[in-house]
């Protein structure tokens, strides 16, 4: 078995919007024990109840592309208007290289496709937050 990777930054805040409770439970423990302090949400409202609260110390949201009300970039454009240093991963169970134009003018540089491996999702996130 393999160990979790740990965060080569100082300990990040992300915030997690993810509607699948199994997906979402794993993202919060692999990140904590990658060395991350997370929030965890299963739709935007509650995204957006931890965010009023947390603002800025959420560095970097990690959201799944389709949500129940409403699609994840839109989750991010109302957060950014809040946070406007925010940063976003988005993760989708489809290819999203047909709508990469669209995510870069929401100011969405990074995202990955399910399923993905911890290793790789750290990495993405290393470099979200690097920018």
């Amino acid at each position: 078995m393999s160990t979790v990777p740990q965060s080569q930054g100082t300990k990040k805040t992300i915030l997690i919007v993810e509607d699948n409770s199994a997906a979402r439970m794993a993202l919060e423990v692999l990140l904590d024990a990658a060395g991350f302090r997370v929030f965890a949400a299963g739709d935007a409202a509650q995204a957006e109840a931890i965010f009023a609260s947390q603002a800025h110390a959420i560095d970097l949201l990690i959201s799944d592309l389709m949500l129940p009300q409403i699609k994840g970039p839109e989750v991010y454009e109302r957060l950014k208007r809040i946070n406007p240093s925010l940063r976003c991963v988005l993760m989708s169970g489809f290819p999203l290289a047909d709508e990469q134009d669209k995510l870069h003018t929401q100011g969405i540089r990074h995202w990955i496709q399910k399923p993905f491996t911890i290793n790789d999702l750290i990495a993405l996130v290393e470099s979200a937050l690097a920018e």
